[in-house]
Parts: C-alpha cells; sequence; structure tokens
C-alpha cells in the first residue's frame, strides 16, 4: 500500500514531502504531492497502527517534521515491495549530510539499502472547507491509481 501510494503521487508531482507528527495523540506518517501549477495536490497518511513500529525520535518526537524528496528516487527505492519483508525508513542527520534512508529486508536475506538526500520544507495541505463540497471521493489508493495511471506527471 505505501509503494502504491507513492506511485500514485508521482503521477502528480516530481516532490513528495514525508511529514512526521502527532495526530489526535496518533504518531502519523503523511506523503503529499503537489504539481508545479499547485492545481493538483494529492496525500496520503498512514497512522502508527499500520506499521509494525513507528518511532518518533529527538526533536521530531515533540514537533511536525517534514522533508522534501525526488519521487523518482523514491519509487525506485521501493520498487522490489513485493519481494519486500520489512521495511525501515530512517531520517538521519550526520552534519552537512541528510539523508532519508529507505532499507529493504527481500526474501532470501537480501538487504536493499537506498539513501535519499532531502530537504527540509514547510508543511503545505491543501485548502478547502470540508463542509462545502458537494460531492466526495473515497477509495483505495489502487482505484486512484489507475484512474490517473494514463496521465503523466506534467499533465495531472
Amino acid at each position: 500500500v505505501l509503494a502504491a501510494s507513492v506511485q500514485c503521487l508521482a503521477r502528480i508531482g516530481k516532490e513528495v514531502v514525508l511529514e512526521a507528527a502527532r495526530r489526535n495523540e496518533l504518531p502519523t506518517l503523511t506523503l503529499s504531492a503537489m504539481n508545479d501549477a499547485k492545481t493538483a495536490f494529492a496525500s496520503f497518511s498512514f497512522f502508527a497502527s499500520f506499521f509494525e513500529n513507528f518511532l518518533l525520535h529527538g526533536a521530531a518526537a515533540g514537533r511536525e517534521m517534514a522533508v522534501k524528496l525526488d519521487l523518482k528516487a523514491c519509487v525506485a527505492a521501493l520498487k522490489s515491495h513485493r519481494t519486500t519483508e520489512r521495511l525501515t525508513i530512517s531520517v538521519v542527520q550526520r552534519g552537512a549530510r541528510h539523508v532519508v534512508v529507505f532499507s529493504s529486508q527481500c526474501k532470501g536475506g537480501l538487504v536493499k539499502t537506498h539513501e535519499l538526500h532531502y530537504e527540509d520544507t514547510s508543511i503545505v495541505h491543501a485548502a478547502f472547507d470540508r463542509v462545502s463540497v458537494k460531492r466526495r471521493i473515497a477509495a483505495r489508493t489502487a482505484l486512484f491509481h489507475n484512474a490517473i495511471g494514463h496521465l503523466s506527471g506534467d499533465e495531472a
């Protein structure tokens, strides 16, 4: 589901914002993307119960944290999701080096590690009034992925 969400976001924009925060006292990971024209926006939120283990350490434990990554690199890091038994995502800061590490433990004991450089970013959410919305679409990630699958990132 996480990999499908990232693939869906890749149809909308070129960058993904990973936001780790507490919502209603629950740790939450939100992935979001916006196109260059700022006319399309999508986000997927995963609560702590989705993960086997979800920890916010250090400065991230007491505040919201958001980092921006290249979506193509994220898609590549999650490409072998069907053979992945366990995925660990870590935000690492070592001096001037800031990376998000995707470490996949695959079947057969193979470990794949991808280090993606990130930028700190502000948290951006689409502004709309949920009460005044006349129509609403709610569906599984796969349905949205199929619905916009024919669009390139520039057309969304």
